[in-house]
């Protein structure tokens, strides 16, 4: 089985629903599916934005665009 995504695990722990976290975002809800489900990356300035309000580290997001620090 797959681990979990950061992104859904996050949102698991704190409470937040999809369409809350996606209108924070300026996304759709479909978006936030799609990356939690592993159907699309986020794009680099949508990762930024997803670690800036989840605390979630970019590399966890977008490990083919950024270094672990």
């Amino acid at each position: 089985m797959e681990e979990k995504h950061p992104l859904a695990a996050w949102r698991e722990t704190e409470g937040v629903q999809q369409i809350v976290l996606a209108n924070d975002l300026g996304v759709k809800r479909w978006t936030i599916f799609a990356i939690e489900t592993r159907l699309r990356k986020p794009s680099p300035e949508l990762a930024k934005k997803i670690a800036e309000r989840t605390g979630i580290a970019r590399h966890a997001l977008r490990p083919d665009l950024w270094d672990a620090a």
